[in-house]
């Protein structure tokens, strides 16, 4: 409200002989993270960029996600041509990103490249958590269990990007994007070359 508008932040030490009467501290990034894709929360995905943003000496507008983005992915040897990206939740049109970008990403979160590994740990799980725990059900529920990703919708685009235990031991990552007047059913479309992708296992590694 109105006082918030005039509230000044001062940090210094508890001078001697004060009582905390209370205290409030964030959640740990990795319930955060787990919170977000499991969810697939926008808010607090925009404002853990922001976050990400200050950290790195930018502003923490929209404008300095992309910069900021590069480089604190800058070690990952990911190849940023072509990537655009102007918001943390993916709503945004004005996004671009592939799906090969999207799949080499996957990777990383396989290998447990840095701190990805809690990505990895906090992917819906096909069939069983998240925003996939009422998917993969009938004719492909054999993928349940074995296909960790996260999935996307905004206008005109569906998206689903992780990673696979394939049925003979393969491990695969993937990204598959439907773009355009796709229809009701494109859901149940991704899903079903999802499972394609998880019976086929080896025959579709690049090794």
């Amino acid at each position: 409200g109105d006082f918030a508008k005039t509230a000044i932040l001062v940090e210094s030490p508890t001078p001697a002989g004060f009582v905390e009467i209370g205290s409030v501290q964030s959640q740990p990034m990795s319930r955060w993270i787990t919170y977000i894709l499991q969810r697939s929360e926008n808010i607090q995905s925009e404002m853990i960029a922001k976050l990400v943003s200050k950290d790195l000496g930018f502003d923490g507008s929209f404008e300095s996600f992309d910069p900021a983005f590069k480089r604190a992915l800058g070690t990952t040897g990911l190849d940023f041509t072509g990537v655009r990206v102007r918001d943390a939740s993916g709503l945004s049109q004005l996004n671009m990103v592939s799906p090969k970008f999207m799949a080499e990403l996957m990777r990383l979160v396989n290998a447990e490249f840095a701190d990805f590994g809690q990505i990895k740990r906090s992917l819906p799980i096909a069939g069983e958590s998240g925003t996939l725990g009422g998917r993969f059900k009938g004719d492909i529920a054999d993928a349940a269990g074995d296909i960790f990703a996260k999935n996307g919708y905004i206008i005109d685009v569906h998206t689903l990007n992780g990673i696979i235990n394939a049925k003979d031991g393969t491990v695969l990552t993937f990204a598959i994007y439907a773009l355009g007047d796709t229809g009701s059913d494109v859901r149940d479309a991704i899903d079903t070359l999802a499972t394609a992708f998880y019976r086929c296992g080896n025959d579709l590694s690049n090794e």
